[in-house]
């Protein structure tokens, strides 16, 4: 009887974390339908982003030569919002 009370305790848990995380969000761009992009893009272009990294890595995530070399290659500039691992909780 143990057992299946864990199993079935097991795809409650399972269900709800699915479900949870599985909303829709309506901060998703809708789909542009570009076909055929090329780089560098013909004009520059800024995206927005958020990443979570280290304490000790640079504020500013654009003073990383990766992705100054990417800018350059691509002409997409990123906008970071930058969380280090104090202060950026995850949330599904």
């Amino acid at each position: 009887m143990g057992k299946i009370r864990k199993i079935m305790s097991i795809f409650i848990v399972s269900g709800l974390l699915i479900a949870g995380c599985s909303k829709e969000s309506s901060s998703a761009s809708k789909d542009y339908g570009l076909k055929n992009v090329t780089f560098p893009l013909k004009e520059k272009v800024t995206l927005k982003f958020m990443i979570q990294s280290s304490p000790l890595a640079p504020k500013d995530p654009n003073d990383k030569l990766i992705f100054k070399r990417l800018e350059k290659k691509t002409n997409v500039h990123i906008e970071w919002t930058n969380y280090t691992n104090g202060n950026y909780s995850p949330q599904c």
